[in-house]
């Protein structure tokens, strides 16, 4: 594992891409410089670590309201602190599909613009 780790797949964007994307049999089809052992590493790796994909992170066109939405919906839901999510539990919430476009757009730009 420690060659493919210092080989930079880690750090390969677009094989990281392809790993979150396909299935197992696929990506080792796709990539057969890449061993059996060093893709269940990974997904050790990532399960240790807590990672996950998100839709956008592996969406291949631009993004439309609806997926910007679901983006910001997922983005809050992975960084939510326990008193936020009492105070929407007791206090209720506007869901996203109530903000405007606009607004969703431009929340969706200052979360995610530069990430693109």
């Amino acid at each position: 594992m420690e060659r493919w780790m210092n080989d930079n797949f880690y750090k390969d964007a677009e094989l990281m891409h392809l790993f979150c994307k396909l299935s197992k049999e696929e990506f080792l089809n796709e990539n057969q410089h890449i061993t059996e052992y060093e893709y269940n590493a990974t997904r050790c790796i990532w399960r240790d670590k807590g990672m996950r994909t998100t839709d956008r992170q592996i969406r291949e066109d631009e993004p439309t309201i609806e997926d910007m939405r679901w983006d910001i919906a997922e983005h809050e839901a992975m960084n939510i602190q326990t008193k936020d999510l009492i105070d929407h539990l007791y206090y209720g919430m506007q869901g996203l599909e109530q903000m405007p476009d606009i607004e969703i757009r431009d929340e969706w730009n200052m979360l995610f613009g530069d990430a693109e």
